[in-house]
Protein backbone atom coordinates (compact mmCIF):
# COMPACT_ATOMS: atom_id res chain seq x y z
CA UNK A 1 0.00 0.00 0.00
CA UNK A 2 1.40 3.35 -0.95
CA UNK A 3 0.72 7.02 -1.40
CA UNK A 4 0.66 8.17 -5.02
CA UNK A 5 0.56 11.51 -6.77
CA UNK A 6 -2.58 11.85 -8.85
CA UNK A 7 -0.82 13.85 -11.56
CA UNK A 8 0.26 10.61 -13.23
CA UNK A 9 -2.71 8.31 -12.58
CA UNK A 10 -6.48 8.40 -12.54
CA UNK A 11 -7.41 8.25 -8.83
CA UNK A 12 -10.79 6.64 -9.57
CA UNK A 13 -11.99 3.06 -9.81
CA UNK A 14 -14.07 1.81 -12.72
CA UNK A 15 -16.98 -0.54 -13.24
CA UNK A 16 -16.34 -2.94 -16.08
CA UNK A 17 -19.15 -2.96 -18.64
CA UNK A 18 -20.77 0.31 -17.55
CA UNK A 19 -20.48 3.79 -19.03
CA UNK A 20 -22.25 6.83 -17.64
CA UNK A 21 -25.00 8.02 -20.04
CA UNK A 22 -23.81 5.70 -22.80
CA UNK A 23 -27.12 5.94 -24.69
CA UNK A 24 -27.10 9.75 -24.68
CA UNK A 25 -23.44 9.90 -25.76
CA UNK A 26 -24.08 7.39 -28.55
CA UNK A 27 -27.11 9.35 -29.79
CA UNK A 28 -25.23 12.68 -29.82
CA UNK A 29 -22.30 11.12 -31.68
CA UNK A 30 -24.61 9.44 -34.19
CA UNK A 31 -26.38 12.74 -34.89
CA UNK A 32 -23.08 14.61 -35.26
CA UNK A 33 -21.73 11.95 -37.63
CA UNK A 34 -24.84 11.88 -39.83
CA UNK A 35 -25.85 15.56 -39.89
CA UNK A 36 -23.90 16.19 -43.11
CA UNK A 37 -22.34 19.43 -41.84
CA UNK A 38 -18.65 20.25 -41.58
CA UNK A 39 -17.03 21.38 -38.34
CA UNK A 40 -16.88 24.90 -39.73
CA UNK A 41 -20.60 24.88 -40.55
CA UNK A 42 -21.45 23.53 -37.10
CA UNK A 43 -19.22 26.12 -35.42
CA UNK A 44 -20.95 28.96 -37.28
CA UNK A 45 -24.41 27.53 -36.56
CA UNK A 46 -23.51 27.36 -32.88
CA UNK A 47 -22.16 30.92 -32.81
CA UNK A 48 -18.42 30.21 -32.75
CA UNK A 49 -15.99 32.19 -34.90
CA UNK A 50 -12.96 30.31 -33.56
CA UNK A 51 -13.00 26.72 -34.88
CA UNK A 52 -10.37 25.56 -32.35
CA UNK A 53 -12.43 26.78 -29.40
CA UNK A 54 -15.52 25.18 -30.93
CA UNK A 55 -13.75 21.80 -31.33
CA UNK A 56 -12.47 21.92 -27.74
CA UNK A 57 -15.98 22.66 -26.44
CA UNK A 58 -17.53 20.09 -28.75
CA UNK A 59 -15.35 17.34 -27.22
CA UNK A 60 -16.59 18.35 -23.77
CA UNK A 61 -20.22 18.42 -24.96
CA UNK A 62 -19.95 14.88 -26.31
CA UNK A 63 -18.48 13.70 -22.98
CA UNK A 64 -21.31 15.60 -21.21
CA UNK A 65 -18.65 17.57 -19.35
CA UNK A 66 -20.12 20.95 -20.24
CA UNK A 67 -23.68 22.18 -20.89
CA UNK A 68 -24.57 21.65 -24.56
CA UNK A 69 -25.97 24.67 -26.42
CA UNK A 70 -29.38 24.14 -27.99
CA UNK A 71 -27.99 25.77 -31.15
CA UNK A 72 -25.50 22.91 -31.46
CA UNK A 73 -28.17 20.28 -30.80
CA UNK A 74 -30.41 21.90 -33.42
CA UNK A 75 -27.51 21.99 -35.90
CA UNK A 76 -26.99 18.23 -35.58
CA UNK A 77 -30.77 17.56 -35.59
CA UNK A 78 -31.06 16.25 -32.04
CA UNK A 79 -34.64 15.54 -30.99
CA UNK A 80 -35.22 16.36 -27.30
CA UNK A 81 -37.79 13.56 -26.96
CA UNK A 82 -35.20 11.07 -28.21
CA UNK A 83 -32.73 12.46 -25.65
CA UNK A 84 -35.33 11.86 -22.93
CA UNK A 85 -35.76 8.26 -24.14
CA UNK A 86 -31.98 7.78 -24.12
CA UNK A 87 -31.88 9.14 -20.55
CA UNK A 88 -34.51 6.59 -19.50
CA UNK A 89 -32.36 3.81 -20.99
CA UNK A 90 -29.31 5.21 -19.18
CA UNK A 91 -31.23 5.19 -15.89
CA UNK A 92 -32.02 1.50 -16.39
CA UNK A 93 -28.33 0.77 -17.06
CA UNK A 94 -27.39 2.82 -13.98
CA UNK A 95 -29.80 0.83 -11.77
CA UNK A 96 -28.37 -2.45 -13.03
CA UNK A 97 -24.75 -1.26 -12.61
CA UNK A 98 -25.50 -0.31 -8.98
CA UNK A 99 -26.13 -4.02 -8.32
CA UNK A 100 -22.78 -5.17 -9.83
CA UNK A 101 -20.17 -6.39 -7.33
CA UNK A 102 -17.60 -3.61 -7.03
CA UNK A 103 -13.84 -3.72 -6.60
CA UNK A 104 -11.40 -0.91 -5.90
CA UNK A 105 -7.70 -0.34 -6.32
CA UNK A 106 -7.31 3.06 -4.68
CA UNK A 107 -8.95 5.91 -2.86
CA UNK A 108 -8.66 9.67 -3.12
CA UNK A 109 -7.26 11.60 -0.16
CA UNK A 110 -8.56 15.13 0.39
CA UNK A 111 -5.78 16.93 2.23
CA UNK A 112 -7.53 20.29 1.86
CA UNK A 113 -9.83 21.92 -0.72
CA UNK A 114 -8.25 21.56 -4.16
CA UNK A 115 -5.30 19.47 -2.93
CA UNK A 116 -5.65 15.72 -3.31
CA UNK A 117 -3.59 12.59 -3.15
CA UNK A 118 -4.16 8.96 -3.90
CA UNK A 119 -3.78 5.92 -1.65
CA UNK A 120 -3.29 2.54 -3.32
CA UNK A 121 -4.60 -0.64 -1.71
CA UNK A 122 -1.74 -2.62 -3.27
CA UNK A 123 -4.01 -4.34 -5.77
CA UNK A 124 -7.67 -4.70 -6.66
CA UNK A 125 -9.77 -5.64 -3.63
CA UNK A 126 -13.51 -6.18 -3.02
CA UNK A 127 -15.32 -2.99 -2.04
CA UNK A 128 -15.96 -4.14 1.54
CA UNK A 129 -12.22 -4.61 2.08
CA UNK A 130 -11.50 -1.30 0.31
CA UNK A 131 -13.83 0.52 2.70
CA UNK A 132 -12.07 -0.98 5.74
CA UNK A 133 -8.63 -0.07 4.35
CA UNK A 134 -9.87 3.45 3.61
CA UNK A 135 -11.36 3.84 7.10
CA UNK A 136 -8.02 2.87 8.66
CA UNK A 137 -6.09 5.24 6.41
CA UNK A 138 -8.51 8.16 6.94
CA UNK A 139 -8.26 7.73 10.73
CA UNK A 140 -4.48 7.52 10.56
CA UNK A 141 -3.99 10.70 8.49
CA UNK A 142 -7.08 12.52 9.83
CA UNK A 143 -8.32 13.42 6.34
CA UNK A 144 -11.43 12.57 4.32
CA UNK A 145 -10.91 9.85 1.75
CA UNK A 146 -13.13 8.80 -1.12
CA UNK A 147 -13.55 5.58 -3.07
CA UNK A 148 -14.80 6.93 -6.38
CA UNK A 149 -16.52 5.05 -9.20
CA UNK A 150 -17.13 7.77 -11.84
CA UNK A 151 -20.58 7.70 -13.34
CA UNK A 152 -21.90 5.45 -10.61
CA UNK A 153 -21.15 6.38 -6.99
CA UNK A 154 -18.67 7.64 -4.44
CA UNK A 155 -18.05 6.44 -0.88
CA UNK A 156 -16.85 9.34 1.25
CA UNK A 157 -15.02 8.08 4.33
CA UNK A 158 -14.57 10.50 7.23
CA UNK A 159 -11.69 10.29 9.73
CA UNK A 160 -14.20 9.11 12.37
CA UNK A 161 -14.97 6.04 10.21
CA UNK A 162 -18.40 7.13 9.00
CA UNK A 163 -19.19 6.50 5.34
CA UNK A 164 -21.50 8.58 3.14
CA UNK A 165 -22.64 7.24 -0.22
CA UNK A 166 -23.37 9.62 -3.08
CA UNK A 167 -24.71 8.52 -6.47
CA UNK A 168 -23.98 9.97 -9.92
CA UNK A 169 -27.48 9.30 -11.19
CA UNK A 170 -27.89 10.23 -14.88
CA UNK A 171 -29.88 13.43 -15.22
CA UNK A 172 -30.68 16.11 -17.72
CA UNK A 173 -32.12 19.62 -17.49
CA UNK A 174 -33.40 21.29 -20.65
CA UNK A 175 -33.48 25.09 -20.77
CA UNK A 176 -34.17 27.55 -23.59
CA UNK A 177 -30.51 27.90 -24.48
CA UNK A 178 -28.83 24.64 -23.41
CA UNK A 179 -29.08 21.12 -22.06
CA UNK A 180 -27.25 20.45 -18.81
CA UNK A 181 -26.32 16.87 -17.91
CA UNK A 182 -25.57 15.58 -14.41
CA UNK A 183 -22.10 15.43 -12.88
CA UNK A 184 -20.42 12.06 -13.37
CA UNK A 185 -17.66 12.46 -10.77
CA UNK A 186 -14.85 11.80 -13.25
CA UNK A 187 -12.93 14.90 -12.14
CA UNK A 188 -13.29 14.23 -8.41
CA UNK A 189 -9.89 14.28 -6.76
CA UNK A 190 -8.07 15.59 -9.80
CA UNK A 191 -5.75 18.55 -9.31
CA UNK A 192 -5.02 21.02 -12.05
CA UNK A 193 -1.99 23.25 -12.31
CA UNK A 194 -2.26 26.80 -13.60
Amino acid sequence: MSLLSNFAIDPSNHIEGYEYCAHIKKYLLQQADTCGKSSKELALATGYANIYKFEAHRKLWHRLGKPVPRKYLDAISVDINTLVTALKDDLVDFSIACMFPRFAERCIIRYMPGFYGCYSFGGIVPEKEAVELTKAHAAKIKCECCINYPGLLRLMVKPDGSVETGYYRPSMKVTKSRVVFGYDGASLGMMSVG
